[in-house]
């Protein structure tokens, strides 16, 4: 099911036990009704509907500002379509350290000495499972 058309519509027969989920809209819920069948004396025998719902991941982030102030960094990004929140993660030494989650679309780092490297992704919650799109960096000097 289409959840824009909340209808149902056949995607094709598939002797394999497994679909691709291409070409879909960011961050979007769908939901898919499987059902198996065997062709028995010539008569097709078909199981019940197995329903899954599933979301698509969300767009990646596009920063539109990443600027120095004194010892504060500030953040801008452009809203990603259906995205619940956004993680912002800093570059500590070589690992990463998540400063924060929001639903806001900028973030300012204080404390920051140095040339620091930021990674942001958005995410969409649907049942209380968190669907994550790419990581998109940033590095500020």
């Amino acid at each position: 099911m289409d959840s824009t058309t909340d209808s149902y519509r056949k995607l094709g027969d598939n002797a394999y036990p497994y679909y691709t989920n291409s070409g879909k809209s960011s961050g979007t819920m769908y939901t898919y009704r499987v059902k198996a069948y065997y062709v028995s004396d010539n008569v097709m025998q078909y199981s019940k509907y197995a329903q899954l719902v599933t979301c698509t991941l969300p767009a990646n982030v596009t920063v539109t500002t990443a600027k120095r102030s004194g010892s504060n960094i500030s953040l801008a990004w452009n809203k990603v379509s259906k995205a619940t929140g956004y993680e912002i993660y800093v570059k500590s030494g070589s690992s990463w350290k998540k400063l924060t989650t929001t639903s806001g679309k900028s973030y300012t780092a204080k404390n920051m000495s140095g040339t620091k490297t930021f990674k942001i992704r958005a995410y969409r919650k649907y049942n209380g499972v968190n669907y994550y799109g790419a990581y998109t960096e940033k590095t500020v000097k």
